[in-house]
């Protein structure tokens, strides 16, 4: 596979690779979200919400025994049951806190079992009760604000997860409908160009039916072309590639007369240069689509030799593309093989002489190989 082909084929390796990975990031970014919401989801019910609740009966117990001492002299009992009960809930409850927060909200009960001791006893002072108590409410309302907060931020979070997640729907939804539309409009390119290939090869085998001696010349070419590809290691794209530059090569004799095509005689030069132009024409028919641009230079190059006496540009050398090459040798291989109004077709011993005292010539060294290699292995024969 040459440059260009391994590179085309990477570039579509690499976005195919690139989106895999962006939806691959982006489902685990909704994973991470949901999981964040599950978690507060979670510690909402197992701990937020017994928690806030504890807390504010223990905070309205306080306040009560503030009011009913500052108003009355006594605490109201009710309020010192509802206090006891409240804390015995929030030690229980306080199991499941984190350590941090236990030790943080420990002092608080351990001041509330000294109060509800000091409140069934009655050995301490109306004034000490009643500091007691206004200590224990201003804690407990202070716990009250700090859950409240928690609550909220929490609230906020959720909120904002949620918002995360539609988003990167939404993004996700984007990116479908763009790739969507896009796979339609590859489909659709890729069915004109279809219908376009079809088109093409039906004018080569329209054209081949013009001169009987070169009838089935490109599909036996291509057949050729195949098989040393196939030889030479090229990768399957590319090899897809010459057999269709190999079917159209000689596309462009659409341009040369049937008088010229036909002509039993020796070519004048003026027909003979007619006969020459025909791989450029080729060439401009193929670069009419846009995925035969490439081949459009094979199938341009396909007369030119390796000693540079080749037309039309007299290209040599390795500036004549590997496609070119192979494609060359396997014209010449059917034309020497061929019958001709002129002459007899040569057999293939004969063939094979002229292909490797031409060896480094006319052709490339490596693909004469390549080509000798194949007819030693039955690869390739003339067709009867």
């Amino acid at each position: 596979m040459n440059f260009k082909n391994l590179l085309a084929q990477t570039k579509r390796n690499y976005a195919t690779i690139v989106l895999i990975l962006l939806f691959v990031a982006i489902a685990g970014f909704i994973i991470q979200l949901v999981a964040q919401v599950t978690r507060f989801s979670k510690g909402v019910t197992d701990f937020y919400a017994p928690t806030i609740h504890d807390v504010k009966s223990f905070a309205e117990a306080a306040n009560h025994l503030q009011m009913g001492i500052e108003n009355y002299g006594i605490p109201d009992e009710m309020s010192v049951v509802q206090l006891q009960e409240t804390t015995k809930r929030l030690e229980a409850l306080s199991r499941l806190w984190e350590p941090d927060y236990r030790k943080h909200i420990e002092s608080m009960i351990a001041a509330a079992k000294r109060l509800v001791a000091d409140l069934k006893e009655m050995k301490t002072s109306e004034q000490k009760l009643l500091i007691e108590t206004r200590h224990l409410n201003e804690e407990a309302q202070m716990h009250v604000r700090m859950h409240d907060a928690e609550l909220k931020e929490a609230r906020t979070v959720i909120q904002s997860s949620a918002w995360k997640i539609q988003i990167v729907v939404l993004v996700l939804l984007v990116i479908g409908i763009i790739i969507s539309f896009r796979e339609v409009q590859i489909q659709r390119l890729r069915e004109q160009e279809k219908e376009k290939l079809s088109a093409i090869t039906a004018l080569a085998t329209a054209l081949e039916a013009r001169d009987p001696y070169t009838q089935g010349h490109s599909l036996r070419v291509a057949e050729y072309t195949r098989i040393i590809g196939v030889e030479m290691d090229m990768g399957k794209m590319e090899l897809e590639h010459l057999n269709l530059a190999s079917l159209m090569h000689d596309v462009g004799k659409i341009a040369v007369p049937d008088s010229i095509l036909r002509k039993e005689d020796k070519l004048t030069d003026q027909e003979w240069q007619q006969i020459k132009e025909h791989p450029q024409a080729s060439a401009r028919i193929l670069e009419g689509f846009e995925s035969l641009k490439e081949m459009a230079q094979w199938a341009l190059d396909h007369h030119e030799r390796f000693d540079g006496k080749g037309y039309p540009n007299g290209k040599s050398g390795m500036d004549i593309p590997l496609p070119a090459q192979i494609m060359a040798i396997a014209d010449s291989f059917d034309a020497m093989t061929s019958n001709r109004p002129y002459r007899p077709g040569m057999t293939l011993e004969q063939a094979i002489i002229e292909i490797e005292k031409n060896k480094g010539k006319q052709w490339r060294t490596d693909v004469a190989e390549a080509f000798l290699r194949c007819v030693q292995k039955g690869l390739i024969k003339i067709s009867t």
